[in-house]
């Protein structure tokens, strides 16, 4: 199962559901995160325009959702994802492992499929690598590294704002069990 990355906020209680499953959270540098949450349409930017809603995936009361900048909401929320992952994988780490972006092909055909208990071929091993070659969110163009480009495109509002909300989750994420 692939689940959005907003979805994190209720990983406690997918993980009662199933409990015999094995989880792998990716997570990545969050200024370049908020960088693509502030860029164009998001769930976060669209959830920050809705105060009340934004309160039941924040955990922030809607008046100060309202009060909040869009940058300073987006690392609240992501904040809260990355917390609530970390807390999760705290609690069960024989269940858990965090992948930190970028990552080689071989952290999925090798690392996450034999965690998750996955046998691959040597074609499955070889598409995967094809397809680890492809943009995730397009996959009919080629992946380009855009790290570099998105930290550049920060300003020091959402950079403070990484640090100030994102910093303890993100220590908490890189202790965790790595694929």
């Amino acid at each position: 199962v692939k689940a959005m990355s907003q979805l994190t906020v209720f990983l406690p209680f997918l993980l009662q559901a199933l409990p015999q499953a094995r989880w792998v959270f990716v997570y990545r540098d969050p200024v370049e995160v908020l960088v693509s949450l502030l860029e164009g349409e998001s769930f976060v930017a669209g959830l920050h325009a809705q105060p009340r809603r934004a309160e039941l995936w924040s955990g922030i009361p809607a008046g100060e959702v309202a009060a909040l900048t869009p940058t300073v909401f987006a690392a609240r929320m992501l904040a809260r994802i990355c917390a609530t992952a970390a807390e999760a994988g705290e609690r069960d780490p024989a269940r858990m492992r965090a992948l930190a972006y970028p990552w080689a092909p071989e952290a999925v055909s090798e690392g996450v499929a034999s965690f998750l208990g996955v046998e691959m071929s040597a074609a499955a091993r070889q598409a995967a690598g094809e397809l680890a070659g492809r943009d995730a969110k397009h996959p009919g163009r080629d992946f380009t590294a855009d790290s570099a480009a998105k930290r550049a495109k920060a300003d020091a509002a959402l950079r403070d704002a990484a640090e100030t909300w994102l910093a303890p989750a993100m220590t908490r994420l890189a202790a965790l069990p790595q694929v």
